[in-house]
């Protein structure tokens, strides 16, 4: 049940894909209408899901632990993706430079609650998506 849960979350986060009820058709036009577009194709994103849910399993963490790096890391991935958005009105500059600062943030956040093994192997997962991210955006990669 918490695969589902997750794979969901993610799925949803990382492709835009708001489901409303019919009340809320106005809201939901007028998120997508700031959405500039979504960096990974379906396929994509359902491929970084599993390789982020399986690299997490690697790590070796009580549920509760799991529970705490998900929902930092999706929480931090959901901010991060909402910078391009059009009503945003962020040049690609501010743009990085936001970003780096939210990755800096994570990594700090995570620091806290995981130990140095378990930061690392994030590191050098987390490092996958973000190097394929960093190609899409056409942004040098500096992280390794």
């Amino acid at each position: 049940m918490k695969i589902y849960k997750l794979g969901l979350l993610l799925v949803s986060l990382l492709l835009c894909s708001n489901s409303f009820g019919q009340r809320d058709k106005e809201l939901e036009r007028k998120i997508i209408e700031r959405k500039v577009d979504t960096t990974f194709t379906v396929e994509e994103a359902a491929e970084n899901f599993l390789l982020f849910y399986n690299n997490m399993k690697l790590m070796k963490m009580n549920d509760e632990l799991e529970n705490e790096y998900s929902n930092i890391v999706l929480n931090s991935a959901a901010r991060m993706r909402r910078l391009d958005d059009n009503d945003k009105d962020y040049t690609i500059e501010e743009r990085k430079e936001l970003f780096e600062e939210m990755l800096d943030k994570l990594s700090a956040d995570l620091k806290k609650i995981l130990s140095k093994e378990q930061f690392k192997l994030h590191e050098k997962n987390f490092n996958v998506i973000l190097k394929r991210f960093y190609e899409r955006a056409h942004w040098a990669w500096k992280r390794d």
